[in-house]
């Protein structure tokens, strides 16, 4: 379905008119007409108002082999997330601190200086790798989907 459908079957179905349409998203009645005829296209930031105005997301309005909402990919990064991954961070750096002091407790406490550091060397090492690993899972589960 191409924009200009997909556009006169969104403001339809809100029961808007052209004009209203053209007040919610501060533009002419007449750029709303052409839109919906195909012979113009609007910019970005009208496209994302339209896509606010309507709730779909931009991705939908500019796709044309997409038929409906739902065939948009489901991209979102929500509060929870960010938080969970803040939590995560939040910890392996307590981990790392609370390992690095248990390092230098021991390392002071033997009077090997070398020791210390090359415990330190292997417990950075360790964390390298997970990082890496966990990268790499998101990296293939990513190109799964």
């Amino acid at each position: 379905m191409q924009f200009q459908d997909k556009l006169f079957s969104l403001r339809k179905r809100q029961g808007m008119t052209q004009a209203e349409l053209s007040e919610a998203i501060n533009v002419s009645r007449q750029a709303i007409s052409k839109w919906e005829m195909g012979t113009a296209v609007p910019d970005v930031s009208n496209m994302l108002a339209l896509s606010k105005v309507f709730h779909v997301s931009v991705d939908y309005l500019v796709n044309d082999e997409m038929e409906n909402e739902s065939d948009a990919p489901v991209v979102r990064a929500t509060a929870a997330v960010f938080k969970i991954n803040y939590q995560y961070i939040l910890l392996r750096v307590i981990v790392a601190i609370g390992i690095t002091a248990v390092v230098a407790i021991v390392g002071i406490i033997s009077h090997s200086f070398a020791s210390m550091i090359i415990c330190l060397l292997i417990i950075g090492f360790i964390f390298l790798l997970h990082s890496v690993f966990r990268l790499l899972m998101l990296f293939f589960s990513n190109r799964r989907h």
